[in-house]
């Protein structure tokens, strides 16, 4: 039997153990197939990883957004949340780019024991809302006053945040016109329809009425001073005449009759050279 294909073990003098002698051939065949074994259990275990994947959490700070992953794979978040399974290791870019948001991107490496959330801080696009409503309104939205509608009958609001918002307009004497409408882009138009209220209808037909009457007097005011002014210019009293025609043309310069007289008198007055 050959002494070095097996291993010896020795005794010290009090019986303990000591130390083992590995023979030379066989002992390293050992350890080499060891090593090779660890090595192919790592690399299987490595390239199970990495053809599986990863589960990236998103999140972002928009209810409902689409996240691409190197601008092939994507997940919808609901809720400003959502999962991505089997992503790959390595360097990955995610991007969002939503019409009611600004375009945001990331880089971020994926590996097996890390790397598995990803946030977005996502600034949304403004959106522009326009009002057609009565000139002088007040317009409000979500129950703030933002401005007043202008004497074109528009107000026109820029920086208006996407989502649903609550649009009230009021004015003194119509109607209060109210509703919630979602804000998008490109933008969001409103023509508002405001009937008066049963006061302010009464208002208005007092208001005209006491036009009315006041342009009747001033009419009979001036039918007044014409007659006076006739009958003076036929007394030959031209200058007092001429006075009473003018105070009645500016009541009512419409007057044919007036004008007429007028235009007399002072041809008269031409003639005498007064």
């Amino acid at each position: 039997m050959n002494p070095s294909a097996h291993a010896v073990r020795t005794n010290d003098s009090a019986g303990h153990a000591g130390r083992i002698r590995l023979p030379g051939g066989d002992g390293r065949s050992l350890i080499y197939s060891g090593c090779l074994s660890g090595l192919l259990i790592i690399f299987y275990v490595h390239s199970y990883i990495c053809s599986k994947g990863a589960d990236i959490q998103i999140t972002a700070n928009a209810p409902a957004v689409t996240v691409i992953v190197d601008g092939k794979r994507g997940v919808h978040l609901q809720n400003g949340s959502g999962v991505l399974t089997g992503v790959p290791l390595g360097a990955r870019t995610f991007k969002v780019d939503d019409t009611d948001y600004r375009p945001a991107e990331q880089k971020q490496t994926i590996t097996w024991f890390g790397g598995s959330d990803v946030k977005f801080q996502l600034t949304p696009r403004p959106v522009e809302l326009t009002v057609h409503a009565l000139a002088g309104s007040e317009v409000l939205i979500d129950q703030k006053t933002v401005g007043q509608v202008g004497s074109e009958g528009r107000f026109e609001k820029g920086d208006l945040l996407p989502g649903e918002h609550q649009v009230t307009i009021r004015l003194e004497g119509y109607q209060t016109w109210e509703g919630t409408f979602p804000a998008h882009q490109p933008g969001l138009q409103l023509h508002a329809f405001q009937p008066m209220t049963g006061g302010k209808m009464q208002q208005i037909q007092a208001q005209a009425q006491q036009a009315f009457e006041q342009k009747r007097e001033r009419s009979r005011r001036a039918q007044e001073l014409v007659n006076q002014a006739n009958q003076m210019y036929q007394a030959r009293k031209y200058r007092p005449a001429l006075s009473a025609v003018n105070e009645a043309l500016a009541l009512n310069p419409q007057n044919q009759f007036a004008q007429q007289l007028k235009v007399r008198i002072e041809q008269t007055l031409r003639v005498l050279g007064e």
